[in-house]
């Protein structure tokens, strides 16, 4: 019966963008009853006293930012083009505009996606544009959906002032990568004039963001530029990569690093690459590729094998990108193990499972390629590989993009189990994807009084008659908005963020019924 089975890739293209759009619908729904809270409050505190003392001016909210990233990189930490925008959360004009980050975050990491997977696919690699599509989709259903419970889920997205200075600095780098793909296929001068422009502007943004993002986005940098050299390239290809590494370099040299590296303890070089090497497979592999993630890895399978028999990649050297691929996201998690000596917060965790979800992708493609051409090749010896039709051979890989026979029963099969265990999955653990989080507080109430409490509580701080505040604590704590509060110490960092952010003298929250 599967034998018989044959799907339009077009309308499976298609579903899966409504798929995943109605994913993120109920993320972006629930970002609206988000707050700012912890760092939004310190690191926004100068962006948001120059934009009320100049009386609304948002360039002066800008330069506020800008000198934070200048003070910060002299006093604190190397990641100047981060620091810029964790200065600057939408809050700082109205702390009712923050749920714009998530949109960003989201809609930076989607649009990333797209044109990472169109450059490399479509334009490079000449497949077709639906297929490609499905796989775009496919991995990003699984980028956002099956992050990790917890806080890595808050930070990824939610918590603006972790997930500017990951996530949207990766999806920067996303696009810096794209952009420099792309200037070398592209024939028109205009084109190729703009590919470089933007490429140089966003391989700024990444050199200079955080060094998970940096030091990746270096190493490919020069991966690129010894391909210009090896294949003799136009030399203006490497205009961008030369920014990106000075960009890099600035921030690895900015003397903040020495001071912050008085304050942390990491991990010495050899110990950082066995330990990064050691949690690819602890982590990516062993803790985080569930069944959700291998079940929509196989739905992917059909439409990967379609591409790899259309383009014109050899596919020789499986092993070496394993290889090549295994390291790269070690290298990823490499900063952090080598500065603070852990990976405990979740926004580097998400970063780290995003980057590992491209990357197997990716691998997977070149696998199923190398696959794909031994079987060719074992047809071709047993005399089964070509046909002859009106005196013409006609190749095993047909030109038709639809799924068929035994992939359009792996797609179907796989499909269909994933919805059913999702659906019985849903009752015990409601909360197992990421959008399953979001409607569970969005149904039970506790996001809008998240959002009460916090309009109740902003009130009260722009009350320029109240100088010593107390606040009641939440009454709930939504899973995905959720990520630090003030306390009942009125010394503690975050109720001095909070009180110096509003004029206050004292900013305190009172005890819960279980603290007396």
């Amino acid at each position: 019966m599967l034998d018989k089975l044959r799907l339009n890739t077009k309308v499976v293209s298609r579903g899966l963008t409504l798929a995943y759009i109605l994913c993120i619908i109920p993320l972006l729904w629930i970002a609206w009853y988000n707050y700012p809270s912890a760092d939004d409050f310190s690191m926004g505190f100068r962006a948001y006293s120059d934009f009320k003392a100049s009386g609304g001016n948002v360039f002066a909210a800008v330069w506020g930012a800008l000198y934070m990233a200048w003070y910060d990189y002299i006093n604190w930490m190397g990641y100047y083009t981060s620091t810029f925008f964790l200065s600057l959360p939408l809050s700082v004009f109205d702390e009712r505009l923050y749920f714009l980050g998530t949109y960003i975050l989201i809609g930076g990491l989607s649009l990333s996606y797209i044109y990472l997977f169109r450059v490399i696919f479509v334009k490079i690699l000449k497949c077709n544009k639906y297929l490609v599509n499905c796989v775009t989709m496919i991995t990003l259903i699984i980028s956002v959906e099956c992050l990790p419970v917890g806080m890595t889920r808050v930070e990824a997205f939610y918590w603006y002032c972790g997930a500017a200075n990951y996530i949207l600095m990766y999806s920067f780098a996303i696009f810096y990568i794209g952009l420099l793909l792309s200037a070398t296929v592209d024939e028109k001068r205009s084109k190729v004039i703009y590919d470089l422009v933007m490429a140089g502007f966003t391989g700024i943004l990444a050199g200079g963001g955080n060094y998970m993002t940096s030091l990746c986005t270096a190493v490919f940098t020069v991966l690129f530029a010894i391909w210009v050299f090896v294949r003799k390239q136009k030399k203006i290809l490497l205009v961008p990569a030369f920014i990106n590494l000075v960009a890099f370099a600035l921030s690895c040299l900015a003397p903040g690093n020495n001071v912050r590296g008085e304050a942390v303890n990491g991990f010495g070089p050899v110990k950082t690459v066995l330990i990064a090497i050691y949690y690819v497979l602890d982590l990516c592999v062993d803790k985080w590729t569930t069944w959700a993630v291998l079940l929509l890895l196989a739905v992917m399978v059909p439409f990967l094998w379609k591409m790899a028999g259309k383009c014109h990649l050899t596919f020789k050297y499986p092993i070496v990108v394993l290889f090549l691929g295994y390291m790269f996201v070690a290298a990823n998690i490499a900063p952090p193990l080598f500065s603070l000596g852990n990976l405990e917060a979740g926004r580097l965790r998400a970063l780290f499972f995003v980057q590992y979800i491209l990357v197997l992708v990716l691998c997977m493609f070149y696998v199923l390629g190398w696959v794909q051409r031994m079987v060719r090749k074992s047809r071709h010896q047993e005399g089964l590989f070509t046909d002859v039709r009106d005196g013409k051979e006609i190749a095993w890989a047909d030109d038709d993009i639809s799924l068929k026979g035994g992939l359009a029963g792996l797609f179907a099969v796989a499909t269909v189990l994933f919805l059913v265990l999702s659906a019985v999955n849903t009752k015990p653990v409601p909360n197992y994807f990421t959008t399953g989080a979001a409607v569970v507080d969005l149904v039970n109430g506790h996001a809008a009084r998240f959002r009460e409490q916090n309009l109740e509580r902003r009130k009260v701080l722009l009350d320029d008659s109240v100088s010593a505040v107390m606040v009641e604590p939440y009454d709930y704590e939504p899973e995905l908005l959720y990520y630090m509060d003030i306390t009942t110490d009125a010394s503690d960092w975050t109720n001095n963020s909070m009180a110096r952010y509003y004029g206050k003298d004292s900013v305190v929250r009172t005890a819960r019924p279980l603290e007396n």
